[in-house]
């Protein structure tokens, strides 16, 4: 039996639980990709030797400029932190979808278990209680194969969540000393 027959037998909760896991994988392999690359771009400001220099590179758009150009502009904490604030809006996009799906996952899964022991009790009483378990199997396939779907999707998703999560705070933290460096050594750079 494939996976996609077992699937199958999880009945209608299987299709919000399929959903879901589409969703996860979208924004994981996009969320993987775009920080890849922003940890690629990154630079050491003790690279920057001159104010042309910082002017070609913020020129280039690494996907921190509001960072390095407040640093450029301002020289100050604050416009750098507003900065930051801005480009990790961009950083954290759909972050918090992944965090939703890997709460409601499991709970559509649970609700395929009620449907599904709900339908096996109606099987009973439909039968007058003269059931087998071959006619249960139904409602107990559909209970325990949503179940574990909807877990298994709540679990990858929750897994990445903090991954991600984590590696957006690495990040967020590097371009901020890297804001405050270039803010500091603005005076040299003239």
């Amino acid at each position: 039996m494939s996976l996609f027959d077992i699937a199958v037998r999880g009945g209608m909760m299987m299709v919000p639980i399929g959903i879901c896991s589409l969703i996860a994988i979208a924004i994981i392999i996009d969320r993987l990709g775009f920080l890849g690359r922003i940890e690629k771009q990154m630079i050491d400001p003790r690279s920057i030797g001159n104010r042309d220099d910082l002017v070609r590179l913020i020129a280039s758009s690494p996907p921190f400029v509001s960072v390095l150009k407040a640093a450029y502009d301002h020289h100050d904490r604050e416009a750098i932190a507003i900065a930051l604030k801005e480009e990790l809006a961009k950083i954290e996009k759909r972050i918090p979808t992944l965090a939703t799906i890997a709460g409601i996952a499991p709970l559509f899964g649970f609700l395929g278990t009620v449907t599904g022991m709900i339908r096996a009790f109606m099987t009973i009483q439909r039968l007058a209680g003269n059931v087998d378990a071959s006619v249960l199997a139904g409602g107990i396939w559909e209970a325990l194969v949503t179940t574990a779907f909807g877990l298994g999707v709540g679990i990858l998703a929750h897994i990445f969540y903090n991954y991600l999560v984590g590696r957006v705070n690495r990040i967020a933290t590097r371009m901020e000393r890297i804001g405050f460096e270039l803010a500091q050594r603005m005076g040299d750079l003239r």
